[in-house]
């Protein structure tokens, strides 16, 4: 993409300045024995076809190129460690629209942390920097647990593509960077029962730590004659989640299972369970049914239900109900590798169908190809100009990236 105005220097300045600290902590990773610093320079292309409904653009076509930088670091001593975690991200764009956001990028909320002054660094029109504090806690070690305070990840789930549990600002299915879920501010006990078991209790601040925006939760893993099992209870945005799930095995099959039921004043329940099996070393295939009762059986009903509440905080982004997702991978290589997965909506016919390739290029550095593509019937405008949806994925448009990753 070629750079054609002043203003561009800014972030292509920045993240040379930024590359060049990368490539100096590279070469010396450890600042003394129990303090390491770390992370990872990431950047995709991702090219975007338009949307049309009855022959009008409703959007055209977007090119933009994401560039991310992240620095980790970690110190550790006997009984605590520290960690931080610092992102800036840049997207350069060539779009005729205002919205600098595309579907593949991870979705920044606000939800689940007490402040956030970061955000949008600098924009332009076709630009824009973004700074996220991502990790920022401290961790004590003792005898009978972990007590882990400030910014850090929380994910639940059994499942391998759907979690019901995950309530928590989980990734959307066209997201492309999910290596790092999104911190939040938390102060979380995880004690130990025995081997492979777990009691993990938790508190989930929101924005000025208001209690009506804020959560907590509790959940028990066991692990008992080769099944893992689990139950979480959680309390959040005035709604209360129960939720149990297990991982097992059915002779050569990886089988597992999890249910949540959320009760409010948006009640709904989530279910996903599936299989895998490995044909050798180099093929596995899997295959997971999704059931999602807050989503809605016609295609005319997904505008009304993506405004309620689950859909605004996040933790659903599924329009349907019912829904089959088979999973194939392909290891060409120990160095390279081919996967494909497809969403497919039961109830509109429609799909959501993502081929991707990943090779290691070098021991630090790897390299991604793929296309994201939709099928099933499309909107159109009636005569009196209404819009008459026609499936859940049939408008979304092909997307085509390319990324390249080095780790420091």
């Amino acid at each position: 993409m070629a750079i054609h105005h002043g203003h561009r220097i800014l972030p292509t300045c920045i993240f040379l300045f930024c590359g060049l600290v990368c490539i100096n902590l590279a070469m010396a990773p450890e600042v003394f024995a129990d303090t390491r610093i770390s992370g990872s320079l990431k950047s995709y292309l991702v090219l975007q076809d338009d949307i049309n409904i009855s022959g009008r653009t409703i959007l055209e076509n977007q090119t933009q190129l994401q560039n991310g930088i992240r620095v980790i670091f970690d110190h550790v001593q006997e009984h605590y460690a520290l960690e931080v975690h610092y992102e800036l991200s840049s997207v350069l764009r060539r779009l005729s629209t205002n919205d600098i956001s595309l579907s593949t990028m991870p979705v920044q909320r606000e939800a689940y942390r007490i402040t956030d002054r970061d955000g949008t660094l600098a924009s332009q029109a076709d630009w824009a920097i973004f700074g996220n504090l991502d990790r920022a806690n401290i961790k004590w070690q003792r005898d009978w647990g972990d007590l882990t305070v400030g910014r850090q990840p929380i994910t639940f789930g059994a499942a391998r593509i759907i979690n019901p549990t995950d309530v928590f600002l989980p990734f959307n299915h066209q997201t492309l960077n999910t290596e790092y879920r999104i911190g939040v501010d938390a102060i979380r006990l995880q004690r130990p029962l025995g081997t492979l078991s777990e009691l993990d209790i938790g508190v989930i601040l929101g924005p000025d730590a208001d209690p009506n925006v804020s959560a907590a939760y509790m959940q028990v893993m066991v692990h008992a004659a080769g099944n893992d099992l689990s139950m979480t209870i959680a309390q959040f945005s005035n709604h209360e989640l129960l939720g149990v799930g297990t991982q097992s095995a059915i002779g050569q099959l990886g089988f597992w299972f999890e249910v949540a039921a959320v009760s409010g004043d948006d009640s709904y329940m989530r279910l996903s369970t599936g299989v895998d099996y490995a044909f050798n070393e180099d093929w596995l295939f899997m295959v997971e049914t999704h059931f999602n009762s807050a989503g809605a059986e016609s295609a005319n009903d997904y505008g009304q239900i993506r405004g309620s509440a689950p859909f605004r905080r996040g933790e659903v982004y599924l329009s349907g109900r019912r829904y089959l997702i088979p999973v194939l991978s392909w290891h060409l290589s120990p160095l390279a590798a081919i996967s494909v997965q497809s969403i497919i909506n039961l109830s509109d016919r429609s799909a959501f169908t993502s081929l991707t390739a990943t090779r290691n290029v070098t021991q630090n550095g790897h390299m991604d190809v793929g296309i994201q593509w939709f099928t099933g019937d499309t909107s159109n405008f009636t005569p009196t100009f209404n819009l008459q949806a026609g499936s859940e994925f049939g408008d979304s448009p092909t997307v085509v990236f390319g990324s390249a990753r080095w780790y420091f």
